[in-house]
């Protein structure tokens, strides 16, 4: 069965460490998706049909990790095989050998919550204003040297095409 665009933008991401060490934003994942679609802006309801996906439709064997990246000061996303020994989640009470989205303790110790929806529904705020600037990938800002929100680089264009084709 062909797995869906947004696994394969998490699952390729981690493969490729010259892009990212870690995972992909929200707003990158949701401008990746939307990518090449002439006449589609993604909009933060994207964001939110995202997360229904990943939730309600996982892939098989597979859990999608949220977590706090303190190097580019912004969640991040990733998928890991469901029964690997690395996930953020295992050895934690609230570990669930089956649930298709997990979010690491930074992310639930910033955000003062272990419910989904409330986690989910935090993770969509935090991407709200990048996406609504059309701003989806986190880049280092020469001048400044903090990370922030600006256009797909030429290199992470090509590898959203080489993704999705």
């Amino acid at each position: 069965m062909e797995k869906p665009g947004w696994f394969k933008i998490m699952h390729k991401w981690q493969v490729k460490k010259d892009l990212g060490v870690v995972g992909v934003t929200v707003p990158f994942l949701v401008g990746a998706l939307a990518h090449g679609k002439e006449g589609q802006s993604p909009t933060v309801d994207d964001a939110r049909a995202l997360f229904n996906a990943i939730v309600q439709r996982p892939v098989a064997g597979f859990v999608t990790e949220a977590s706090w990246c303190d190097e580019i000061g912004a969640p991040v996303l990733q998928v890991v095989r469901a029964d690997s020994a690395q996930r953020m989640d295992k050895g934690r009470a609230d570990y669930n050998a089956s649930a298709p989205l997990v979010f690491g303790s930074n992310l639930i110790t910033k955000w003062q919550s272990t419910d989904l929806t409330t986690l989910i529904d935090k993770l969509i705020e935090d991407a709200r204003a990048p996406i609504a600037r059309q701003a989806f990938s986190r880049n280092k800002n020469t001048m400044t040297g903090q990370y922030e929100y600006g256009d797909f680089l030429p290199g992470e264009i090509s590898f959203i095409r080489e993704t999705l084709k």
